[in-house]
């Protein structure tokens, strides 16, 4: 069974089945020491929007998605929209129960680290690259390579993908997020740029440890100098 063919929203259920977290730091280092292991990379910034995206909007109207946007807006939603929605906003009516992007960014800023959700929990505390020692350390933006080395190195260690299965894969994720700069371009737009540096250090230890910039995010931002505001 490959995860991908699952239902959406199933699939990170089905991979922590499968793969349950270390009981503690011996199982871990056994872990280590006998497992072949990789963790995959995202920018910051990139995997922040997708999460907002993908947990406060329901994909379609099954079940199963409008579900999952509900349960956000009970743990998330409604509490940000609270705090930090202005009445004299004028909003399209699908922001009744879904935070703005600003908002949803001044939460993210004004709240500690480790009580984030998992989706927007910082790479080195929700991985702990620095107390794992991964194989591969693999990145979404350059996954169609990646992808090929991993399964070369997992035929090394005796798993074998077909022909058609290893082209699937590599076809899947060279598609990576072609045309989302213009998506990008359309949240980070909302912002000023005092937002994007708070997010960014909210984020900097991934910046830094996984090579990634704030550019071209911070360009998209407005400035607002004296009330004033300016685009970029």
């Amino acid at each position: 069974i490959y995860a991908e063919n699952l239902p959406r929203g199933l699939q990170h259920s089905y991979l922590r089945n499968l793969m349950p977290r270390p009981t503690g730091p011996k199982e871990l280092a056994e872990i280590q020491e006998t497992y072949f292991s990789f963790m995959t990379v995202r920018h910051p910034f990139d995997r922040l929007l997708s999460a907002y995206l993908d947990r406060f909007y329901p994909h379609s109207d099954s079940v199963l998605e409008t579900r999952k946007a509900a349960r956000f807006y009970e743990w998330y939603g409604k509490s940000i929209i609270e705090k930090y929605r202005r009445e004299t906003e004028q909003l399209s009516p699908e922001y009744k129960t879904i935070p703005t992007f600003p908002e949803f960014i001044d939460y993210i800023v004004d709240t500690d680290p480790t009580q984030y959700n998992e989706h927007w929990f910082p790479y080195y505390l929700l991985c702990a690259p620095c107390n794992v020692n991964y194989t591969v350390i693999a990145k979404t933006e350059t996954l169609a390579i990646d992808s090929r080395y991993l399964i070369k190195q997992l035929g090394k260690q005796g798993f074998n993908f077909s022909s058609s299965k290893q082209e699937t894969l590599a076809s899947t994720h060279s598609r990576g997020d072609k045309g989302s700069i213009d998506v990008t371009r359309k949240y980070f737009g909302q912002l000023y740029k005092e937002q994007v540096k708070l997010l960014y250090d909210r984020y900097e230890i991934d910046f830094q440890m996984f090579d990634y910039s704030i550019e071209p995010y911070i360009s998209f931002a407005f400035n607002l100098e004296l009330g004033k505001i300016e685009k970029y």
